[in-house]
């Protein structure tokens, strides 16, 4: 979730976490997130368009 001043709102995304709490997301080159679930163990990519 972050904050979007055009707007002056927040914005959120649902993801699958795989049972668990995402705590580490990173910004990719191309501009999508990569998401790690430390309980799972699990990396995802969202792709932002």
């Amino acid at each position: 979730m972050w904050f979007t001043p055009q707007i002056e709102a927040f914005q959120k995304w649902e993801i699958q976490s795989h049972a668990g709490i995402v705590r580490n997301f990173w910004v990719t080159e191309k501009g999508n997130l990569l998401i790690h679930q430390r309980s799972s163990n699990q990396v995802e990519i969202a792709k932002i368009n």
